[in-house]
């Protein structure tokens, strides 16, 4: 619904983007911060498994990128933090299904199988390298690359098995970055959002903000403050083509031209 709602630019799409995202942020975490599993009539039952915490940081992340929200960042923030401590194997090799602090099973599995949903360990490298192209996260980079390379031995023999992982090695190891900051009243800066979501671009994350939480995403640090005109930056491992206001400039720039 958040990638629907920026798509299509629907309001009413971004807020039941909203509804579903508070509605699991609220109901689905206990007071110790641990994402569950399921609900009904206000009760929850079974931690969360690492697909559940990737899956949702996932969203969290779509839908600040659609609204330029910063609740949305962070607590998807937070959860991909979690997601590692919870889930990743100490020796850098993937990531378990389970917590360690489920119940113990004989064998923890590391499932990595995309049919007929992502994998665990798919949807883990996802979100980790979405957390750190908004941050520069060592972390976050290494143990994405140990759960696709989890997922690697499946992938050489049985492609189709593993077409999330190798759908993310096509996109590249290092995401593409755009940082828009203007007014969120600006129509300059909704131009500019505009053309980020006119094309399926999987390989691009994009950070949106007026200026004045600029400090809690560490793409957006230094750019424009938000009484100036609406810009985006473009750029890779933090490293960015000129500021422009330009959509026509834009769009060339995300299409790989001056």
């Amino acid at each position: 619904f958040a990638e629907a709602g920026a798509v299509l630019d629907e309001p009413r799409y971004l807020d039941v983007a909203r509804r579903n995202a508070r509605f699991l942020l609220d109901e689905l975490r206990r007071h110790d911060g641990r994402v569950m599993r399921s609900w009904r009539d206000g009760a929850v039952s079974v931690p969360g498994f690492c697909e559940d915490y990737a899956a949702v940081a996932l969203g969290l992340f779509a839908l600040y990128q659609a609204t330029g929200e910063i609740r949305w960042y962070e607590d998807a923030t937070s959860l991909s933090t979690d997601l590692m401590d919870l889930f990743a194997d100490p020796d850098g090799s993937g990531f378990f299904g389970s917590g360690h602090d489920a119940e113990k099973l004989i064998a923890r599995p590391k499932p990595v199988l995309d049919n007929p949903t992502p994998s665990d360990n798919a949807l883990a490298a996802e979100a980790l390298l979405t957390l750190a192209a908004f941050g520069r996260d060592a972390d976050a980079v290494g143990a994405a690359a140990g759960a696709l390379q989890a997922a690697g031995a499946v992938a050489a023999r049985y492609p189709a098995a593993a077409a999330y992982a190798l759908a993310l090695y096509a996109a590249g190891p290092g995401r593409r970055q755009v940082a828009i900051v203007g007014r969120a009243d600006d129509s300059a800066r909704t131009a500019l959002q505009h053309v980020v979501w006119e094309s399926f671009r999987p390989e691009i994350v994009a950070a949106v903000s007026d200026g004045a939480e600029a400090a809690a995403v560490p793409l957006l640090a230094g750019r424009t403050p938000h009484e100036g005109p609406a810009l985006a930056y473009v750029c890779r491992d933090f490293a960015c083509d000129l500021p422009t206001g330009d959509p026509a400039v834009l769009r060339s720039q995300l299409a790989g031209g001056a």
